[in-house]
């Protein structure tokens, strides 16, 4: 019988072992509203070389802002607080400024009648952060 006793052990410890499951914690999340702020941006007027790209150039400017405005995902900040005004495309923005005024993007563009009539549009966006 002494040399059963370690045996039976050893299976009734197998046998505990087979019953064993993990443990799984039910986690429960409750969404009861999302809270979206709309986005503070920045649109320059969009700069033109002749007097008919920059007319375009600011009612393109407009239009974006008030599209953006629109879809109430964003809130233009009004371009009397804009501390830098609308500059070359290339030239790389005083994003500081652009912080100051509590903006968190940038749109900056610029227009060009080109030689056919037709008119050229480019823009950059920038994080102002």
């Amino acid at each position: 019988m002494k040399t059963f006793a370690p045996l039976i052990a050893l299976l009734a410890f197998a046998v505990a072992l087979s019953d064993a499951r993990p443990a799984h914690a039910e986690i429960t999340i409750d969404i009861t509203r999302g809270n979206v702020e709309p986005l503070p941006i920045a649109v320059t007027d969009f700069v033109g070389k002749s007097g008919a790209a920059a007319r375009a150039g600011r009612d393109i400017a407009g239009v974006i802002a008030a599209n953006l405005e629109r879809s109430g995902l964003f809130k233009p900040i009004d371009p009397k607080a804009f501390i830098q005004s609308a500059g070359a495309l290339n030239a790389l923005p005083r994003f500081g400024d652009w912080r100051v005024i509590n903006a968190q993007a940038l749109v900056q563009g610029r227009t060009e009648v080109v030689s056919d009539g037709r008119l050229r549009v480019e823009f950059r966006l920038w994080d102002v952060f």
